[in-house]
């Protein structure tokens, strides 16, 4: 979403370490649509059980492609 490589100051093992044991999440900048920043939080949560399943993400996901579309798709693909 920012156009740069994350953690650009670490190697890759300090990315795993950072993630994976600290909890460490990127910081999601303010001018990022707000449908979007929530989507990323909800999928960077620790606990796996509570992250969305794909069956929620894709109606999440759709309505963003219509939003993007300018409104002239439905959730089904055709034109409205």
């Amino acid at each position: 979403m920012t156009e740069r490589i994350p953690w650009s100051d670490l190697n890759a093992l300090q990315v795993v370490g950072v993630v994976g044991f600290m909890n460490s999440r990127l910081d999601i900048p303010s001018s990022i649509d707000p449908q979007i920043a929530s989507i990323i939080s909800e999928c960077w949560t620790s606990n796996s059980e509570d992250r969305p399943s794909f069956k929620d993400m894709i109606p999440k996901l759709a309505d963003l492609l219509v939003q993007a579309s300018g409104g002239g798709l439905n959730r089904a693909g055709s034109q409205t």
